[in-house]
């Protein structure tokens, strides 16, 4: 892997996963409310748009900085298995919280909708978590299998 690419998908990274927790979001929006996956748009419908918009950019800026401040975009070669399962944990965990602070913000003052709020974070938690791990067991993998054949050169 040429440095340029290397750099490419690390500044990649951090989209994809930002990404991958707005998937994880609806899913357990879906999920936890019951509604078939196309009437989440219809859910998303507000009287103040540009205040929810605004509370998704400090939702997805938070989600960043829980992130990067778990270690996610630094080389965990050298590191063992578990210690990246705690960081995966310790920042899902974290993003749920997120979650959960802006569904209260956007969503209505009902008290059925903070149960579901709630259960949404919960789930997002977990669906997270899930997420999370897999893909950085896979890329883990497959990494080795790389090095091991020699197709990458080690950069760390």
């Amino acid at each position: 892997m040429t440095p340029s690419n290397r750099t490419t998908i690390l500044e990649l990274a951090p989209i994809g996963d930002i990404g991958l927790l707005f998937c994880c979001l609806g899913l357990s929006y879906v999920t936890a409310v019951h509604q078939r996956v196309f009437d989440v748009f219809n859910s998303l419908e507000t009287h103040y748009p540009i205040q929810v918009f605004v509370a998704t950019i400090v939702l997805a800026t938070g989600w960043h900085v829980a992130l990067r401040s778990n270690g996610f975009y630094r080389s965990r070669r050298l590191n063992g298995s578990l210690r990246e399962i705690l960081d995966v944990c310790t920042a899902s965990s974290l993003c749920a919280l997120l979650s959960c602070v802006w569904l209260w913000l956007i969503g209505s003052r009902s008290i059925r909708s903070t149960v579901d709020m709630a259960v949404v974070a919960a789930l997002f938690g977990i669906m997270s978590f899930a997420a999370f791990l897999t893909t950085r067991l896979v890329a883990r993998a497959t990494m080795q299998a790389f090095r091991a054949r020699g197709t990458i050169a080690d950069m760390s």
